[in-house]
């Protein structure tokens, strides 16, 4: 969906996907490799950043058609967590 030439204030949808990231996969893939930075860099536990991955694949398992693309991202996530927390911990 493109956005108008004026952009509401408010249609995140616009200002995140279209402006920020390009399109829908590209900003799913951005935020979670920022939701496993943001987990590492807090020194989450495992099974926090693990529902938090599993959270955010279900509300945007709505927007991206393919589920198969969802759950490589999922384990992207997880090893993106896993590699984050190990270098902040030494």
């Amino acid at each position: 969906m493109a956005c108008a030439d004026y952009i509401e204030p408010l249609n995140l949808e616009c200002i995140f996907v279209n402006i920020f990231a390009g399109s829908t996969d590209i900003f799913v893939m951005m935020a979670m490799i920022l939701i496993a930075l943001g987990a590492g860099y807090f020194r989450m536990r495992g099974i926090i950043a693990v529902s938090m991955f599993a959270l955010f694949t279900v509300i945007m398992s709505l927007y991206v058609g393919a589920q198969i693309y969802l759950l490589v991202l999922f384990f992207i996530s997880i090893g993106v967590f896993w590699a984050i927390s190990n270098i902040i911990k030494k």
